[in-house]
């Protein structure tokens, strides 16, 4: 079996595993999956299904770094010259930021629990054999995958902190504008 990861259009992410079915089978035995070869293929695919939530969670910490990276984007791009559009369009910007930290918070410290004990997270997969000698070379799939959720958990925390600052220095020169064409 293989994954094809690759990015659709519209920024998504698509997952494809695809192979053949009768070649990825030939080595497993099977019968301590049920009595009948249904319910034998019914049972190896849910031990399967469990590497799924481990492909979501990689699909959503991706997403999440992609959010708070066009957050960061929108906090730049903020005109202070213009007051009055600036501070409805930061109170936009401060909803978004709290919408993504009311997930994005919770995620990373279950996300970081996950993956903490190597073992642990590699017990709940399915590894997946490499197809070209040059990646047999490399480290197995999933450990690799384990590596990148950390590096997405600290990446978001430190966008996340970067953003808080940001925007709290953003309202504060929006104040201060707004105060001087007051006066």
């Amino acid at each position: 079996m293989q994954i094809d990861e690759g990015m659709r259009q519209d920024n998504k992410y698509n997952l494809v595993l695809f192979g053949n079915i009768n070649k990825a089978l030939a080595s497993v035995d099977l019968k301590t999956y049920g009595s009948d070869k249904e319910q034998q293929l019914l049972s190896y695919l849910a031990y399967l299904d469990r590497t799924f939530g481990t492909w979501v969670l990689f699909i959503v910490a991706k997403t999440f770094v992609r959010s708070l990276a066009k957050l960061r984007d929108a906090y730049g791009q903020l005109d202070i010259s213009n007051y009055e559009y600036s501070s409805s369009f930061l109170l936009k910007l401060d909803h978004q930021l709290l919408d993504i930290q009311k997930n994005t918070i919770p995620f990373i410290n279950e996300l970081k629990d996950y993956c903490d004990d190597e073992k642990y997270f590699l017990s709940d997969v399915y590894e997946f054999k490499p197809c070209h000698e040059m990646r047999k070379r490399q480290k197995p799939l999933f450990s690799s995958i384990r590596n990148v959720l950390l590096n997405h958990a600290d990446l978001i925390v430190r966008n996340e902190k970067s953003i808080r600052n940001i925007a709290e220095a953003s309202r504060l020169i929006a104040s201060v504008e707004i105060i001087q064409q007051s006066c």
